[in-house]
């Protein structure tokens, strides 16, 4: 299996994924690593740790909420649904998306209130 160095904020971090999907998962990185940093010039901290929390929990409840809002629970979109896997993860990538979109415009709100005061 390759090993991919993908970077998020300042750490380096090495992950095995399958074959072939070495540039999706650095494109979520580089995705990753551009909430990471916009939120550390926003907020101002420079603790990646917690900069790497902050992210994790702001994605996940985007996309808890891309699911409540479609009325899909979380089997739908973990593969149990029935659906071929294809399906199952243009969904993911769909809400995923949406999730990544609302955290940037979200950040940018609070870049814009701190500047503010």
């Amino acid at each position: 299996m390759p090993v991919v160095d993908i970077t998020i904020g300042k750490r380096t971090f090495q992950l095995v994924c399958g074959e072939g999907q070495e540039p999706h998962l650095q494109e979520l990185a580089s995705d990753v690593s551009e909430r990471v940093n916009l939120l550390a010039k926003s907020m101002g901290y420079t603790n990646d740790t917690l900069l790497l929390v902050m992210s994790s929990l702001m994605i996940q409840d985007e996309l808890n909420e891309t699911r409540r809002k479609a009325g899909k629970p979380r089997a739908t979109l973990s593969g149990e649904s029935g659906l071929p896997r294809e399906a199952v993860d243009r969904e993911i990538d769909e809400a995923v998306t949406e999730a990544v979109t609302a955290i940037s415009e979200y950040v940018e709100t609070v870049a814009h209130r701190i500047e503010m005061l």
